[in-house]
C-alpha cells in the first residue's frame, strides 16, 4: 500500500501543475487547460495502479490478509 502511495504522489502533482488545484469541482469544469492524449494516458494507467494497489483487488490484495492478522478485533473489522 506504500507502494500505492508513492505512485499517487506524481499524479496529483501533475493534476495540480496542470490545473492549479486538486479540487474535483475544478478538474471537472476547467476549460483553461486540455491535457494531450500521452498526459491522460499516463494520469490514467497512473490512478488504475494505485487504485489496483489501494482498494484489495486481486491479484494486488496480498497486504489485506496480513493486515487483518496484525489488527486489533475493531480496526480489523474497519478492513
Amino acid at each position: 500500500t506504500m507502494g500505492g502511495s508513492l505512485v499517487l504522489l506524481p499524479v496529483i502533482f501533475m493534476l495540480y501543475s496542470e490545473f492549479g488545484s486538486t479540487n474535483l469541482l475544478v478538474l471537472t469544469t476547467s476549460l483553461d487547460s486540455f491535457l494531450t492524449a500521452e498526459r491522460q494516458t499516463l494520469l490514467g494507467w497512473g490512478m488504475l495502479a494505485v487504485f489496483t494497489v489501494k482498494i484489495p483487488l486481486m491479484p494486488v490484495h496480498l497486504w489485506l490478509p496480513e493486515a487483518h492478522v496484525a489488527a486489533p478485533t475493531a480496526g480489523s473489522v474497519l478492513l
